[in-house]
């Protein structure tokens, strides 16, 4: 979690280490690694697969937007 601790984030990050997000989680969950956003009623406001250089700024925008 380096680049959250350096990009010093306002919002918890976390890590499915034990690869639990994958069953509460409808579908499958293919291509990794995934973000998803929870917006205030727990509904999922962002999702992406893989990453780019880059995608954090995209990230800090959906987030932005939420508040």
């Amino acid at each position: 979690m380096s680049r959250v601790d350096e990009g010093n984030w306002h919002f918890p990050a976390y890590h499915d280490l034990d690869r639990e997000f994958r069953l509460v989680m409808p579908g499958a969950l293919n291509g990794l690694p995934q973000v998803f956003v929870l917006d205030k009623d727990g509904n999922i406001a962002y999702h992406t697969r893989k990453y780019q250089p880059g995608d954090e700024d995209k990230l800090f925008e959906e987030i932005k937007k939420l508040n």
